[in-house]
């Protein structure tokens, strides 16, 4: 009993470390790479691509995650750089549900496995699924869910505007004072801004990266936990008898 139970949890605790630096890997190279991107691709483009005021945005959004065979764990980084470049709450939704259901490789495997017939009626139901969902994720307003401390500029509120005309009538400008001396030009040396070498540029999207897994690290870890768990102590003859052997 006690051989068992030391092997179960040896397996457990191999299986975690492995599924945690596999991930904590690819989400540090996912963040990084989108950090090039970002730096890369102007955020106007990225705006006017990926749009929830037009319905071209949920399409590029579905095209986009159908085009990127990443799991769900590569896929935050990106769905993070998208919504801080400014894309669409809807659209972006879109590609993070996408991306793990519709590939290449899935719908590779589909076709091979399943033939063509059932391969597009996955497609076509998976992606119409997600646009779907997505599209009343951004109706229901859920943008207003985000963290602020990962999205400042998008879930910041400022003050009400005030009034047109409001100041004009009821606030007195006062006249500028009269001087009467004489201006003298003063020469002010012009500020040279601070020159980034691509180096120092990527080793600063790197830090970025690093802080960005860090902030979702316990959750990571958590997720890790449960796994490794459900790896080395849940039999496979228990998910047969509850899940069903089909």
């Amino acid at each position: 009993m006690t051989d068992t139970l030391l092997q179960r949890l040896s397996d457990s605790a191999l299986f975690g470390a492995q599924l945690f630096l596999e991930l904590a890997l690819l989400f540090v190279f996912i963040s990084f790479l989108v950090g090039l991107l970002n730096e890369w691709l102007p955020e106007e483009k990225v705006r006017r691509w990926l749009s929830a005021r037009h319905g071209h945005g949920y399409l590029v959004g579905a095209l986009i995650g159908a085009a990127t065979p990443f799991c769900s764990c590569s896929t935050v980084p990106l769905t993070l750089g998208l919504l801080k470049s400014g894309a669409g709450f809807g659209p972006t939704m879109t590609l993070l549900f996408t991306s793990p259901l519709v590939n290449p490789i899935i719908l590779a495997l589909f076709w091979v496995t399943f033939g063509l017939e059932m391969t597009l009626l996955y497609a076509t139901m998976a992606l119409g699924s997600a646009t779907l969902v997505a599209w009343l994720m951004e109706r229901a307003g859920f943008e207003r869910h985000l963290r602020s401390d990962l999205f400042p500029a998008r879930t910041a509120t400022g003050a009400a505007p005030a009034p047109a005309g409001a100041a004009a009538c009821c606030t007195a400008t006062p006249a500028p004072p009269v001087s009467l001396a004489v201006p003298f030009p003063v020469e002010t040396a012009p500020v040279a801004a601070p020159v980034v070498s691509p180096a120092g540029r990527a080793w600063h999207l790197f830090g970025e990266a690093l802080g960005q897994f860090r902030s979702f690290l316990p959750h990571i870890a958590l997720g890790v936990a449960i796994g490794a768990v459900a790896h080395g102590f849940v039999p496979d003859a228990w998910l047969v008898r509850y899940a069903g052997p089909d």
